[in-house]
């Protein structure tokens, strides 16, 4: 990857073609090596979960419309963890991984569908899952 600041803007050009399989856009020569840095990395070590994607993404949106970020209690949970929640004298177990939260030996992408599915109402599953602080809780 160091080698890439020796290269021309053509051969940058090159590279990425190689790599993304279609043409370079029209961007600087700098934004070129951090893009096929990124790329090369991805191939040697993979790609990151969809869980930190939709983070990133959530991340940025809050920095569009608030010009902060602030952190998640439930980014800040390490895949491996178990989240139990009693709702109506029942026991919910929940495990999160890196590509999103199993629940009854199904994937969901959002502790907010599984809180819907124990409950039957809309939650924000951070929030019924206590990670995040409310108006009091049900159940």
């Amino acid at each position: 990857m160091a080698a890439l600041a020796t290269l021309s803007p053509a051969q940058l050009r090159g590279q990425w073609l190689q790599l993304f399989k279609n043409e370079a856009p029209a961007v600087s020569a700098s934004f070129l090596i951090r893009a096929i840095s990124h790329r090369m990395q991805e191939n040697e070590i993979g790609k990151l979960g969809s869980s930190y994607v939709k983070e990133l993404d959530r991340l940025a949106a809050e920095l569009g419309r608030t010009g902060t970020i602030s952190s998640s209690a439930a980014a800040a949970i390490k895949p491996g963890t178990r989240l139990v929640r009693s709702w109506h004298g029942e026991d919910h177990h929940v495990l999160i991984r890196e590509d999103g939260f199993i629940y009854e030996d199904t994937l969901y992408p959002s502790l907010s569908q599984i809180a819907k599915r124990i409950t039957g109402t809309s939650w924000s599953g951070p929030r019924f899952f206590g990670l995040k602080k409310g108006k009091g809780s049900h159940g």
